[in-house]
């Protein structure tokens, strides 16, 4: 009994870890659709994390495996990723599990195969819980969907004027098998099994309702819903998953089974499943009308809120729209033109929605004059009602001669319903469905033998991580004014390809359109920090202090801030402010923030960053940092007492060179010129026996 017991306890521990598939599910082996679309991949294909990311340690999420490679976009948490987009376009067709990319709003709940429970009800005839065992009943099916969040490529739009929504790159898409169950036969359950026995307008509202495990999110749970229409249309193939790629969901990705409604947007496609109701009216859900919605270009934020624009079901996001980017050359890669008939292959994905199919893609020397077929890939097979749910791929061979004769190359697509790419972005207030033609830009240089070499650069680079050409549009304001567009075709692209343009030429252009947004607010984010010595400022030692509840200070932008008022008010919970408290977060606020959020600063600021002194070896520099801390702060402060104390002494004077949250002025050794734009600088340590890793 006792070696059947532990067979079993094992089994499950195996099973929970997603080592085994739980009893009534049959292996990806035994699947032939998952076997069809991934049976070619590498062993190395999908690279499985095995250890906890050093940067979710000290969050919630600090029992989740994650590969480290993702590029965050929101700081440590909430967790929200994309893969480095040369890494996912390298991996093909299917996504790994591991560079799938990850939108959520909270911490991830932790959830019990064996207890966890699906509620139908509402208006259904028959109300009913199902639980996993009953969900595995049900036929399943599988097929391949490509996943997208809506704000796919949303940096861009960040550029032009600054959204509410945070920098997703090129990469906010992934494409897997999804198995599970359809949700024509759940729905079955509960008695709805016919359109015409409901009023016109009823709705589905599916919900994550977790009472522990996750943060609590403003508004209530995560809901939204779609029509029942769309519920009950088998041509749809929605369903609730539970596998992909033949593997149990990750928590990141819904575990134990989530919503999948192929070629809507992903916001619609709740995991955590608990609840299905049949409603009279759509979801009335907070996310379902404060997220995912592409409202006009002149709605600002306060307008928005004013005029009640979140609630005018016209702007809806749904169905994806059409898309696609170029994935080789990758970013700042390099290409020698040394042979004059040489070819380069160019890789990209493209994508559209409502089961539509994408049918040609095209790539531009000249600006969007005269266009050159790509070659697709058919690796999807439609469903039984000639839908297609997934993104193609995509080749085409470039000339050398096309390329060095060229300042950028440029991208776009048609679907089935000759749906084509726009050649310029339409900003909007979420940043939503950025989808204007794809754009990398060509810069010359040479090598040390004299030959010509090229260098490509994307529009953005995802999160925080600084580069691409739209980032050096900065560096011209007048020209980067909200609203303000820069046309490649004209003079004014020059800027971006020829160092020697300056900015008055290129500021008389006729070719910049005026703004017709108002002018950006000002706010702390944009104001250039000057310590002034006159006013109160505080060391990180200082800040690193006040890390608990009681107390919580962020440094953002050198500046100070005591959040212990905000705790109970902040959106993302307490718990957000707390992991990033005694730190310089500007990066992590930085990300996410709106330019609402940075106004909002003013009202918790204490004080400014007092710049680092450097380490201090002696008594009597102690002393001396001593005496200028003291200057702030009275004589009986626990801190002045700490800095004159042999510990304080012991850490200032770590082998440690370096300290992400700290500015540690070096000296500069060496500038050594590598070629015309780059150069080499050597920085000397403060002390012979520290190390860098």
């Amino acid at each position: 009994f006792l070696q059947n017991l532990s067979a079993s306890v094992l089994k499950y521990l195996m099973f929970i870890a997603g080592e085994e598939l739980p009893q009534g599910i049959s292996s990806a082996g035994e699947d032939a659709v998952v076997k069809y679309y991934c049976s070619n991949q590498s062993t190395q294909w999908e690279e499985r994390p095995s250890e906890v990311d050093q940067k979710d340690k000290d969050t919630p999420d600090n029992w989740i495996k994650r590969h480290p490679q993702l590029v965050r976009l929101t700081g440590r948490h909430p967790f929200n990723c994309e893969a480095p987009f040369d890494v996912l376009m390298s991996k093909g067709f299917i996504t790994p599990t591991s560079l799938h990319y990850v939108r959520t709003h909270g911490s991830t709940p932790k959830i019990d195969w064996l207890n966890h429970k699906i509620h139908l009800g509402g208006l259904v005839p028959s109300p009913c819980i199902l639980t996993m065992s009953d969900i595995l009943k049900l036929p399943r099916v599988s097929f391949p969907v490509t996943l997208v969040c809506c704000g796919n490529r949303r940096k861009e739009q960040n550029l032009i004027k600054q959204t509410i929504g945070f920098n997703w790159g090129a990469a906010g898409v992934s494409t897997g098998v999804w198995s599970g169950v359809r949700l024509i036969d759940v729905l079955k359950a509960a008695g709805v099994t016919d359109i015409n026995d409901f009023p016109a307008g009823h709705h589905i509202r599916f919900a994550s309702e977790f009472e522990k495990g996750g943060d609590k999110l403003p508004g209530g749970v995560y809901g939204t819903s779609i029509t029942l229409e769309k519920a009950l249309d088998p041509s749809q193939d929605v369903i609730l998953a539970y596998l992909y790629n033949g593997k149990l969901l990750t928590p990141d990705h819904g575990f134990p089974v989530r919503l999948i409604v192929p070629g809507y947007i992903g916001g619609r496609m709740i995991k955590w499943l608990t609840n299905i109701d049949l409603q009279a009216v759509e979801s009335q859900d907070y996310y379902h009308f404060y997220d995912n919605r592409v409202l006009p270009p002149h709605v600002d934020a306060e307008i928005a809120k004013d005029q009640d624009w979140w609630h005018k079901p016209e702007y809806i996001c749904n169905d994806l729209n059409i898309n696609s980017a170029i994935g080789s050359p990758a970013h700042n890669e390099e290409l020698s033109l040394k042979q004059e008939a040489g070819w380069y292959t160019m890789r990209g994905y493209a994508y559209t929605g409502g089961g539509r199919q994408i049918t040609r893609v095209e790539v531009s020397f000249d600006s969007g004059f005269t266009w050159k077929f790509a070659t697709l890939h058919n690796n999807e097979k439609p469903n039984r009602y000639g839908k297609f749910w997934c993104w193609r791929l995509w080749e085409l061979e470039a000339s050398h001669q096309d390329i060095r004769a060229a300042h950028e190359m440029v991208l776009r697509a048609w679907d089935s319903s000759t749906n084509t790419q726009p050649d310029k972005p339409t900003w909007n207030l979420m940043g939503m469905l950025n989808n204007p033609w794809f754009r990398v830009k060509i810069r010359r240089c040479s090598d040390s033998t004299g030959a010509v070499r090229v260098r490509f650069e994307h529009p953005t680079l995802a999160g925080n991580q600084a580069g691409g050409w739209m980032s050096d549009l900065k560096e011209h304001p007048s020209l980067t004014a909200p609203g303000v567009y820069i046309d490649p075709r004209t003079a004014l692209n020059n800027l971006l390809m020829d160092t020697s343009s300056t900015p008055s030429a290129v500021a008389s252009s006729t070719d910049v359109i005026p703004s017709v947004f108002p002018a950006e607010p000002v706010s702390v984010k944009d104001i250039p920090f000057v310590f002034d010595p006159t006013l109160k400022s505080y060391s990180l030692e200082e800040v690193a202090h006040h890390s608990g509840h009681e107390s919580p200070w962020i440094v953002v932008n050198n500046r100070v801030y005591d959040c212990t008022e905000f705790l109970r008010l902040h959106p993302g919970g307490a718990d957000s402010i707390l992991i990033n408290a005694g730190t310089d977060s500007s990066e992590e606020f930085d990300a996410i923030h709106s330019i609402k959020a940075w106004k909002m600063l003013d009202k918790y600021y204490i004080g400014q960053l007092k710049p680092a002194e450097g380490v201090i070896e002696t008594k009597a520099g102690l002393e001396s940092e001593s005496e200028k801390v003291g200057k702030t702060l009275d004589e009986n402060d626990h801190l002045y007492e700490a800095l004159k104390s042999e510990e304080f002494l012991r850490v200032r004077s770590a082998d440690v060179a370096l300290n992400p949250k700290q500015r540690i002025p070096f000296t500069l050794t060496e500038h050594y010129v590598l070629s015309p734009d780059s150069v080499r600088l050597r920085f000397s340590l403060k002390h012979p026996h520290q190390v860098t890793y």
